[in-house]
């Protein structure tokens, strides 16, 4: 009788190999299908498979690379530029002239998203910021001088719950209906301010454009010349880091970027 707590001891069984590569493969891919979803286009995910069924070791190697450089990117974009940019692309496709990128009038935006509170079932209806509360509010929250604030001429704003890069949201939330590309492509603008930003970290997401038809570089002028920061959000012409407008998509570019470091560490130790 074999004492308590004794047992015969299990022989020792080689692993095999083979179908570990095999299930650790199939792992590798998963993860590599998220990472290169969250963090490539198109184009480079059909180069990359190109590469990977030529040279896998280098293909991995050039994806690792490419996670490096999407950390440092991403951390300096800021949507409501590149929305600018695509506002003054569509309006010169349309024969309208290209706007001036005003921080002040961008500042002013982000006050705007910031005054329906996160409410997004507000945007669109005729609930919208006081008049007063350009000059009360925004403006100094802003650093903007009073006596320079001009007329608002032209307004567009939306809102949904889940992050968009600037181009849908340019298509897909901004300009859905006619009125806005009337507003958008309108002649007698002269500039124009960005915003984008979350609510409390997360969404819903609000996307706001500001028109104004006043003389440029003498319009929503910035007490010193730099606007003050607010977070969370991001406007257009500040030159800055973006300010939290879409937290969500930084902590999606960091999981595949840790997605991606572990599947090259897995296939170069296991594969």
């Amino acid at each position: 009788m074999s004492p308590v707590g004794g047992g015969i001891s299990a022989p020792f069984t080689k692993p095999n190999l083979p179908k570990f590569k095999s299930q650790l493969t199939v792992s590798l891919s998963l993860s590599l299908s998220l990472s290169l979803s969250l963090s490539l286009t198109q184009t480079d995910k059909y180069q990359w498979r190109q590469q990977l069924s030529a040279s896998p070791s280098s293909a991995f190697s050039s994806y690792l690379l490419h996670l490096l450089l999407t950390m440092t990117v991403n951390v300096t974009n800021n949507p409501a530029d590149q929305l600018v940019a695509i506002v003054n692309r569509n309006r010169t496709a349309h024969k309208a002239s290209s706007l001036g990128n005003n921080p002040g009038l961008a500042c002013i935006a982000l006050q705007y998203i910031k005054a329906y509170q996160g409410n997004c079932d507000d945007v669109g209806k005729s609930k919208k910021p006081a008049d007063s509360e350009f000059a009360d509010t925004f403006a100094p929250k802003c650093g903007v001088e009073v006596a320079t604030l001009a007329p608002i001429t032209g307004r567009v704003i939306g809102c949904q719950s889940e992050y968009v890069n600037p181009e849908r949201a340019y298509t897909e939330i901004l300009t859905i209906k006619s009125r806005s590309l009337d507003i958008i492509y309108n002649t007698t603008y002269t500039e124009v301010g960005a915003a984008v930003s979350g609510s409390d970290g997360g969404g819903p997401y609000f996307w706001c454009l500001l028109f104004s038809n006043a003389k440029a570089n003498s319009s929503f002028v910035l007490e010193g010349g730099t606007a003050k920061l607010t977070n969370p959000g991001c406007f257009s012409g500040a030159h800055d880091e973006c300010n939290g407008a879409y937290g969500l998509e930084q902590h999606l570019n960091i999981l595949s970027i840790f997605a991606g470091i572990l599947v090259v560490i897995c296939y170069t130790i296991w594969v």
